[in-house]
């Protein structure tokens, strides 16, 4: 008695299980539908290669194609997909240790003391009009008019070249004037800053040869802001009360 090659293989369909609990999909296995219990269990198949489609409705959603070979038992993955399967994202990058900030103002002290840098980095802040303390979110807090300003001398590690991060709470009022810095350093190769104005809070920062950033618009004054300018970095991000806004460079 003379055997000949089997002309089809009893399959289980691995790559394709995953979708079979979905009760919105339908299946088509070489352009007619099957159910997916028959896919759920072996399927005896044609050697050779095969499609499979998964719709929602009208809808592509999946396509693979597979190949039966002689002696094939079961097919993990499919030799083609469309759309391609994602690859799990990398983790994001996390720096083993957060670099020790420049310089730290946190407005700590009674009402005669002078604005003290708590890094110890640079000289107590030169204060310019009538600033003032109050309780602010994490200990005091620095209140401005319109003309008042804390200052410190310019020293070598202000000047960034590639990257600078930049946060402050802030509460502007809009009876505070049009507009003014929150933090920044300025007049130089390097140049940087968050301010705000009638139109809501400035991020910009100026590297040798690089750009500026730009603006965020904002709801309502009076409102207590965590501002962050982070470069180089090509998001900026601030946090308006609840609300969050981003804007892309």
């Amino acid at each position: 008695m003379a055997f000949g090659r089997p002309e089809r293989e009893e399959v289980r369909l691995k790559f394709v299980e995953k979708y079979l609990d979905d009760p919105t999909l339908s299946f088509f296995l070489d352009d007619e539908p099957v159910g997916a219990e028959a896919l759920a269990a072996p399927i005896s198949l044609p050697l050779g290669d095969h499609l499979l489609e998964i719709k929602r409705g009208l809808l592509l959603i999946k396509q693979f194609v597979f190949h039966v070979g002689e002696g094939t038992t079961s097919v993990d993955e499919p030799a083609d997909e469309y759309p391609p399967a994602i690859p799990p994202a990398e983790p994001p990058h996390v720096l083993a240790e957060v670099p020790p900030p420049l310089v730290h103002f946190t407005f700590d002290g009674d009402a005669d003391q002078a604005f003290q840098d708590v890094t110890g980095n640079t000289q107590p802040a030169h204060k310019q009009g009538a600033v003032g303390r109050t309780q602010g979110v994490l200990g005091q807090a620095a209140t401005f008019l319109e003309n008042d300003a804390l200052s410190i001398p310019d020293q070598p590690s202000f000047h960034a070249r590639t990257a600078v991060t930049l946060s402050a709470w802030a509460c502007p009022s809009a009876s505070g004037g049009k507009g003014g810095w929150i933090v920044g350093k300025w007049l130089g190769q390097d140049m940087y800053q968050l301010s705000w104005n009638a139109n809501g809070y400035d991020f910009g920062v100026a590297f040798p040869g690089g750009p500026f950033g730009v603006g965020a618009r904002i709801s309502s004054w009076g409102l207590l802001i965590h501002a962050v300018l982070v470069r180089p970095a090509r998001r900026m991000t601030s946090a308006v009360g609840n609300v969050r806004s981003h804007s892309s460079s």
